[in-house]
């Protein structure tokens, strides 16, 4: 596997506290990154969110954060990344580990000019509206719809 430059401090083959091995950058946004990795222990395939160590140093970013893990733990949905754990490490970046979704984002499809039949629109809309719907019954809401948050599968 070649490796990926630094982001976030982090880079492809990293072990984050001997459980989760980071390989490869999915996404870069303002507080952080995320990245696909694999739990070292049972072999399956992770989502990694990563706030940077500057934002984890603001009270209030840090508690959204935390914030989003604890609600995250408590959805059941099939249509909703399912949580699996939040970490802190030593230079105090937070990770939020979540199931990988295989696929790509809508925005992906929508860039390059692609079409969904359909029958495809029916089922996303369905699947959206489904994860909406769980979150709601939670009394949370999401706040950020857009088409780089949503994963359509393979």
């Amino acid at each position: 596997m070649a490796q990926m430059q630094s982001v976030q401090g982090l880079s492809s083959g990293d072990v984050i506290q001997d459980t989760y091995r980071i390989d490869r950058l999915l996404g870069e946004g303002g507080m952080g990154a995320t990245f696909l990795g694999e739990n070292v222990t049972t072999g399956h395939q992770v989502a990694i969110k990563v706030m940077s160590a500057e934002f984890a140093r603001n009270a209030k970013a840090a508690e959204l954060f935390k914030r989003e893990s604890q609600l995250l733990r408590t959805v059941q949905s099939d249509a909703v990344a399912r949580y699996e754990t939040t970490l802190r490490d030593s230079v105090g970046r937070l990770f939020l580990v979540m199931e990988f979704v295989p696929g790509r984002s809508l925005a992906d499809y929508i860039s390059k000019g692609a079409r969904l039949d359909p029958l495809d629109v029916s089922k996303l809309g369905l699947r959206l509206a489904t994860g909406l719907a769980a979150l709601h019954n939670l009394n949370i809401v999401h706040r950020d719809i857009a088409p780089d948050n949503i994963q359509v599968p393979d």
